[in-house]
């Protein structure tokens, strides 16, 4: 169960929060659980008006990247078109700027006959899809807190930071109890491995959000935590049954479904003891989004497929009859298709047939409408720039990314009290930086940190570019340091497949460990690594590798300040749930 939180948490916490509503101010309104007569009539005269078209419209959540576009660019001009002719309903934003995506939603909104709604992943604060905004710890390291009012905290700051760039709707929170170690797309997404914990999380992540104007979605449902398969590759199977799923993987989805949560968000997986057809992911089972969503749970929100492009989808299904069936199945949007204007046609053509009628057309599209006037845009669709730098990436947004990753951060091994390392007896560290992909500036807070503090240090960088000459440096500089200390970057990403370093990368870890000199490890990432080298000195973990958990780490290890953070999971065989280690 569920550590209570202590009362340094909760004073640090309450104050932290006054201090933001002061000097950072919130949205104007709450996500409302009903809407008021005038709204309900906003929404049901707009439905009356609309064409068959501006139906199937409403239906597909299209994707832009969130920046500047000239008018005579390809790209502008496809969306210029999704939204006059195809007439869009809503749209997914990635990566750009705070400024860039401000002017884009402006600039569609201005050329939608209907107000758009613009959602985007914000996972981790604004800034884990665009640069310039604040990006939090995961939501592993959150849950290494213990402290449910960072993670309402951290919704609340996405909040007035989404809003302010015009984006209405974040796909989080992750609800998935990531309770097998070997999953390799959930890992530090989630907020850990228990249920009482996640479910803790997700509530005050959720009421974060929407008290301060930002629709949450709660994914991936019904749980993604206990695959060992990347459904943007594949099509897991989850082998669980329901007794167990009503007890572990439901719980988080029906706490936020009673904290009213806006969305929910579908898993491409199969699960077979929820649905006769042992093939057919959540997405496309009416069983699962009608029969146990909608039916047992009782969610009335919005329902939103995962993206359309992903494997779980595309290399088992064809796209016109998954979109096709997701909709029948009881998805209210179809997100990310690889073309819009196609998907468009081929929903046209289901409603000619009789495959989908003009009613099922009318739940979804009431939903969506019903979504924009809890967010005001029945009234004003449009944000204004100039208040962007009052609202995203303030001073007092990084300060309460950099306390909860400070909190976070958890010690699991300091053999022989090898940290904090005392300046007086280091002078020549070995400073290794390990990427299991290509990270371009991740490590960069890490690395510069260290040589700052270590002047006579000696620096290499070691990614899958790396000759085996590059490991015979490592080698080589490790028998002239006094200390070894190594920054591993592994990526929870789409397509991998894995989140472990390379075995070349794990021999030389394994070998410096069992060599004479004190290895110290940070994982800026995957918290299970240590499994591969166990026999190292001193080992933490960040849960995530932005600028501040980067920062955190190597405080922690220099003694600037302890660590605080406990396991929000077991790591088999070496740690239980719950551990960590101080130096108080």
């Amino acid at each position: 169960m569920l550590e209570r939180t202590g009362w340094r948490f909760c004073i640090a916490g309450a104050a932290l929060i006054i201090f933001l509503m002061l000097n950072a101010g919130f949205a104007d309104q709450a996500i409302p659980q009903a809407l008021d007569q005038d709204t309900e009539k906003w929404v049901n005269e707009t439905l009356k008006q609309m064409s068959i078209d501006e139906k199937i419209g409403s239906v597909i959540c299209a994707i832009t990247s969130g920046r500047l576009m000239a008018e005579d660019t390809e790209s502008w001009q496809r969306l210029r078109s999704e939204v006059t002719d195809f007439y869009i309903g809503s749209y997914i934003t990635y990566n750009g700027s705070t400024l860039g995506t401000a002017w884009l939603t402006n600039k569609l909104q201005s050329l939608a006959k209907y107000p758009l709604l613009f959602a985007s992943d914000m996972e981790s604060g604004a800034g884990y899809e665009v640069p310039d905004a604040t990006e939090f710890p995961s939501n592993m390291a959150i849950g290494a807190t213990r402290n449910p009012e960072y993670a309402y905290l951290v919704g609340k700051i996405t909040a007035i930071e989404a809003r302010a760039m015009g984006v209405h709707q974040t796909y989080g929170p992750v609800a998935d109890v990531n309770n097998n170690p070997d999953n390799p797309i959930i890992n530090i997404r989630s907020f850990g491995q228990d249920t009482a914990l996640v479910t803790d999380m997700t509530r005050a992540y959720v009421r974060g959000c929407q008290e301060s104007g930002l629709l949450a979605t709660a994914k991936h449902f019904p749980g993604h935590g206990d695959t060992t398969q990347d459904s943007h590759s594949l099509l897991p199977v989850f082998k669980g049954d329901r007794e167990r799923m009503d007890k572990i993987e439901l719980v988080p989805f029906k706490a936020a479904i009673d904290e009213g949560v806006a969305a929910i968000m579908t898993a491409h997986i199969a699960y077979p003891q929820l649905e006769q057809d042992d093939r057919l992911p959540a997405t496309l089972s009416h069983s699962i989004l009608t029969g146990l969503l909608q039916g047992d749970l009782g969610f009335k929100g919005h329902i939103v497929t995962d993206s359309m492009q992903m494997g779980g989808i595309v290399s088992y299904f064809g796209s016109e009859e998954a979109t096709i069936q997701a909709i029948q199945a009881g998805a209210d949007a179809i997100l990310c298709p690889a073309d819009a204007s196609q998907v468009f046609a081929w929903i046209k053509k289901a409603v000619t047939k009789g495959l989908i009628t003009e009613k099922r057309l009318d739940h979804s599209v009431r939903k969506l409408l019903r979504l924009k006037a809890s967010v005001g845009l029945h009234k004003n669709r449009m944000v204004d720039l100039a208040a962007l730098d009052s609202k995203a990436a303030t001073k007092a947004h990084y300060e309460a990314a950099k306390r909860i990753a400070r909190d976070s951060v958890t010690l699991l091994k300091n053999t022989n009290h090898t940290l904090p390392l005392k300046a007086e007896a280091i002078h020549h560290p070995l400073v290794l930086a390990i990427y299991d992909n290509l990270r371009g500036d991740h490590g960069s807070v890490f690395k510069e940190r260290l040589q700052t503090r270590f002047p006579e240090a000696t620096v290499m960088t070691l990614d899958p570019r790396s000759s085996p000459s590059a490991y015979r440096d490592a080698y080589a500089a490790a028998i002239n340091a006094d200390a070894i200390i190594c920054g591993l970057y592994v990526k929870v990403q789409g397509r991998k497949d894995t989140v472990e370093l390379s075995p070349e990368q794990n021999e030389l870890l394994l070998n410096l460990a069992k060599g004479p000199k004190p290895v110290i490890i940070i994982s800026f990432g995957n918290p299970y690594l240590i499994r591969r080298f166990p026999e190292v000195d001193a080992y933490l973990t960040t849960y995530g590798y932005s600028d501040v958990s980067q920062e955190a780490g190597v405080g922690t290890i220099l003694g600037d300040f302890s660590p605080k953070g406990k396991l929000p999971i077991s790591i088999p065989g070496l740690y239980v749930y719950g551990y960590g280690l101080t130096y108080e």
